[in-house]
């Protein structure tokens, strides 16, 4: 259960979108909006239902900025599970730099996706109705990946996500936006 407790935080992870056709990285999937207009302070919090492990929350903040970039914090509270992620983007270009789960350090992962569609379109989450880019993909370890992204999202972009793999399947729903002023 902690790995796909980990693998589901990873996907909530994603920052810097790049080119449709071809992402790098799951890290590439978000560049709608990047390092260079976050302030720390800027937070999202998501409602998760990770199927057979329950209902929770997630919680993202921009917590500190340094010469190469911002720290973000998430903390995922899924039934009786918590995790603590800390991840470095670089201010540059929006690439994770570095990741720190549960306290200890790891490398940054690297997802090859494969886009299948994407389309223009409008999504409704708890936190309000977004223009979005919807966008469907998949990748080794998932069957489905679908996330919908709007410029007008703090950190990392998306309104909504949905991820299915042969054992489970996730959905996370933007539920409040705060920005620093």
């Amino acid at each position: 259960m902690k790995h796909l407790i980990s693998f589901f935080v990873l996907f909530f992870s994603l920052q810097s979108f790049a080119n449709l056709t071809e992402l790098s990285s799951i890290e590439d999937l978000i560049a709608l909006t990047t390092p260079n207009t976050w302030k720390v302070g800027d937070q999202t919090t998501y409602v998760v239902s990770a199927g057979m492990l329950g209902k929770g929350t997630m919680t993202k903040v921009v917590a500190s900025e340094t010469a190469e970039g911002f720290w973000v914090k998430e903390e995922m509270h899924v039934s009786s599970h918590n995790e603590v992620i800390e991840k470095l983007y670089s201010k540059k270009d929006g690439s994770l730099l570095k990741i720190i789960r549960n306290g200890q350090e790891g490398n940054p992962e690297d997802s090859k996706v494969e886009v299948t569609r994407s389309e223009k379109t409008k999504i409704t989450v708890p936190a309000g109705t977004f223009d979005v880019l919807h966008i469907e993909g998949k990748n080794k370890k998932t069957s489905k990946l679908e996330i919908w992204i709007s410029e007008n999202v703090a950190i990392d972009g998306y309104a909504k996500l949905y991820m299915k793999s042969s054992f489970y399947s996730i959905t996370s729903e933007l539920q409040s936006i705060k920005t620093a002023p």
